[in-house]
């Protein structure tokens, strides 16, 4: 697939694809002006999907904070463990 440019869109608009047609005109789109609107909606498609990943992807400091959190759960359970050794059942 070919990347969506700004050339693209401006030369439709200069070369007057562009243009609004009226109620009971036939709706005439070139092929250059159709294939600039598909670039275009695939290009929008393509940054909504990337933000939407950025959304659930952690940070570092959250990915940080999480291992952090499992070392002292680990932790605390080897000191549990060692302590029911030492008093025995």
């Amino acid at each position: 697939m070919r990347e969506f440019q700004l050339d693209d869109a401006e030369n439709c608009l200069m070369g007057g694809f562009l243009q609004k047609v009226k109620r009971g005109d036939p709706l005439v789109i070139p092929a250059p002006t159709f294939n600039t609107f598909i670039d275009a909606a695939r290009d929008f498609q393509d940054r909504q999907r990337s933000a939407r990943r950025e959304l659930f992807r952690p940070t570092r400091r959250q990915i940080d904070d999480a291992r952090s959190w499992l070392v002292r759960v680990i932790a605390r359970r080897a000191v549990d463990i060692l302590k029911a050794q030492e008093t025995g059942p």
